[in-house]
C-alpha cells in the first residue's frame, strides 16, 4: 500500500509542478511562488480547523521540537518551486521529472554516505543508467525534431 502512495505522491508532484509553472507564466516566477505558499497555508489552516471541529486530534500533545535548522526547510521549498517555475516551461515535463529525480537520487546517495558512512556502488550505477537513458532519449528526440 505504501508503494501506491509513493507513486501517487510522485504523480502529484509532477502535476503540481506543471500547475505552478502555468501560474508563474501568468503572474511571474516569484509571485507564483508566493501564491503557491499562500494557498498552501490557507488550505492547511482549513484542514486544521475542520479536523479540530470534527474532533480529530490535530496536534500531538507530546510534541518534541526538531532542531532549529529543520525550520529552514521552507526556504528550500521556495527554491524548489521557483526553480521548477523557471525550468518546466523550457523543457519537456518528462525531462524535468527525470532530472529532479536524478537530483534526489544523487543527493540521497551523498547524504546516505555522509550520515551512515555506507557507499552503495549499485545505486550509483543505477543513477548512471538513468542519466544515460535520459541523454539517449534527448538525442533521439533531437534527431526526430530535425527530421520533422
Amino acid at each position: 500500500m505504501m508503494y501506491f502512495f509513493a507513486i501517487a505522491a510522485g504523480g502529484l508532484v509532477v502535476f503540481s509542478m506543471v500547475m505552478n509553472s502555468q501560474l508563474s507564466r501568468s503572474v511571474g516566477v516569484f509571485q507564483g511562488v508566493f501564491i503557491n505558499f499562500a494557498v498552501g497555508l490557507l488550505t492547511s489552516l482549513l484542514v486544521y480547523f475542520l479536523c479540530s471541529y470534527f474532533g480529530t486530534e490535530v496536534l500531538n500533545k507530546n510534541i518534541i521540537l526538531p532542531p532549529w535548522y529543520a525550520f529552514f526547510g521552507a526556504f528550500l521549498a521556495i527554491a524548489v518551486v521557483a526553480s521548477c517555475n523557471i525550468v518546466i516551461p523550457k523543457i519537456p515535463v518528462v525531462y524535468s521529472a527525470v532530472l529532479i529525480f536524478l537530483g534526489q537520487i544523487i543527493t540521497g546517495l551523498i547524504l546516505d554516505t555522509l550520515i551512515s558512512g555506507y557507499f552503495d556502488i549499485y545505486k550509483v550505477l543505477g543513477a548512471v543508467l538513468i542519466t544515460a537513458g535520459l541523454f539517449l532519449n534527448a538525442k533521439i528526440d533531437a534527431k526526430l525534431q530535425v527530421v520533422a
